[in-house]
């Protein structure tokens, strides 16, 4: 359940640079119309180990959307349990 993070990709998701960032704190900043995808792409990817690349919205708390790209994949335990996800979080300008 624990999320390690660069100050930068904190930033993207409006957290402070060195605060820990949690699921909630992620999905918490999601466009409305974006939240079930992503969280759908993300729960697929525990399940079966695949990878993603996918693009969505981010809405700030001062009301600019901006969109992200993320790319990443779970890695699964040999009994095919989620152990670890790892990934790459891009702000398209």
């Amino acid at each position: 359940g624990l999320v390690y993070s660069t100050p930068r990709c904190n930033e993207i998701f409006e957290t402070s640079p060195f605060e820990l960032m949690t699921y909630e704190s992620f999905v918490r900043v999601l466009h409305p119309e974006d939240r079930f995808h992503v969280e759908e792409i993300l729960s697929n990817s525990q399940k079966t180990g695949s990878e993603y690349n996918e693009q969505f919205r981010v809405v700030y708390t001062d009301g600019r959307i901006e969109w992200v790209s993320a790319r990443g994949k779970t890695l699964l335990s040999a009994g095919g349990k989620p152990e670890k996800m790892m990934g790459v979080v891009r702000r398209i300008t």
